[in-house]
């Protein structure tokens, strides 16, 4: 299997709303970066949890396993939570 294009994850936070912003592809091999920031982001209280991911060139099943684990996880402690989808 050819090597996944880099991905790169990016978050920023204000009041209290976190925005996690994916460029590159979101495959297995580097599925655990957006799952490291998801879950600070989380730990840290946000109300409102954003994913970005328009940017994202490729993805595979574990990043919509990814994307579903937070979907579960944000409604179970109160947080919203949307996406922008990759194209």
């Amino acid at each position: 299997m050819e090597d996944p294009q880099p991905l790169n994850v990016q978050c920023s936070r204000a009041d209290q709303s976190a925005v996690i912003t994916c460029r590159g592809s979101l495959v297995s091999e580097n599925c655990e970066r957006l799952q490291r920031a998801i879950d600070a982001a989380l730990e840290e209280g946000v109300q409102r949890l954003r994913l970005d991911l328009a940017g994202v060139t490729v993805a595979d099943a574990s990043a919509t396993h990814c994307i579903e684990r937070t979907i579960l996880r944000c409604e179970s402690v109160g947080v919203g939570f949307t996406v922008q989808p990759w194209p």
